[in-house]
């Protein structure tokens, strides 16, 4: 059985996380990009950002339940973690077969910019410290305050939000809005933060992988 989570995060710490994550992104924005430059800068903002939610969530009653942070079930929330990833790549390498015997090349769905200079922080970013950033706000706080409404609304709510702060200029972002939903529903079965953290580490570490080589 999963561990139990109390019903949701209080209004108190969702607005403010968005408060604190906005500040401490213009704050690192206006004062040390220009200094550390744009992948430092984000690494840093990233950092700042968890800490800064992680304070919050251990002054909220049953803060650190609620958003899905129990050491003590921390063994089932990875196993679940790498089943559903597991899970995960086998229906990615499934479609991606099929778009390639209809002729689509996968690689140009996925391609992204790669810096030449800084990779080493802008892996680390974008395999290890963003998704950490992002599961411990989008889904322990973003989704745990919608779920007083019901864990289907939250997750559809959440997952929009997820897919809509990806949205780059080019059309629909569908890899984060499938990733969105992945994250979100493997979070309310297991109830542990770790299976989306895990599920979302490992689909970034597979997609910027495949970008650099």
């Amino acid at each position: 059985m999963p561990p139990l989570m109390p019903r949701f995060i209080p209004f108190k710490t969702l607005y403010l996380s968005i408060g604190g994550i906005i500040a401490v992104e213009a704050c690192v924005t206006l004062h040390m990009r220009p200094v550390t430059g744009a992948y430092k800068a984000v690494l840093i903002s990233r950092i700042c950002q968890t800490t800064l939610m992680l304070i919050l969530l251990r002054y909220t009653p049953n803060g650190f339940a609620a958003a899905g942070i129990d050491l003590k079930h921390a063994q089932k929330g990875m196993i679940h973690g790498s089943a559903w990833s597991v899970g995960f790549a086998l229906i990615v390498l499934m479609v991606g077969g099929g778009l390639y015997v209809s002729g689509i090349n996968v690689l140009d769905l996925i391609s992204m910019p790669f810096p030449s200079h800084d990779r080493m922080v802008f892996l680390l970013t974008g395999m290890i410290f963003g998704p950490i950033a992002e599961e411990l706000f989008f889904r322990g706080i973003v989704q745990g305050f919608f779920r007083r409404s019901g864990p289907a609304t939250a997750i559809v709510l959440t997952t929009l939000l997820f897919a809509a702060m990806h949205m780059n200029g080019y059309g629909i972002p569908v890899i984060p809005a499938v990733g969105g939903f992945i994250f979100c529903l493997s979070f309310e079965k297991a109830r542990h933060l770790l299976t989306p953290l895990i599920i979302h580490i490992s689909g970034n570490m597979a997609l910027y992988g495949l970008t650099a080589f």
